[in-house]
């Protein structure tokens, strides 16, 4: 089944956050990610949004995630990204299977 992940990251230096994608990036090819969605500046309908970028990456499986999470090319990028911007929720959802 497949797993989604969906952050909420608002980003307080920019340049850093920059780095944190160069690196990011290349690390999902080897791990068959869908990115679905990474945008900047949202369009609220119902309430406020707390954050400035949203990201949702599509997976396989939950075992696919855990694989490019727990990769040696994330984890590189991964401590740029707590330094570069503040992620207060990260989570993955099963997809909708019938």
């Amino acid at each position: 089944m497949s797993v989604y992940l969906m952050a909420g990251v608002n980003k307080h230096d920019a340049a850093l956050y920059d780095q944190y994608v160069e690196k990011a990036m290349p690390s999902i090819a080897d791990h068959d990610v869908e990115v679905l969605v990474i945008r900047d500046a949202p369009r609220s309908v119902e309430g406020e949004n707390p954050y400035g970028r949203y990201v949702l990456l599509k997976f396989r499986d939950q075992s696919h995630f855990d694989k490019w999470y727990n990769s040696p090319a994330y984890q590189q990028a991964l401590p740029i990204r707590h330094n570069a911007s503040e992620t207060p929720f990260i989570v993955t959802v099963d997809g909708f299977s019938q």
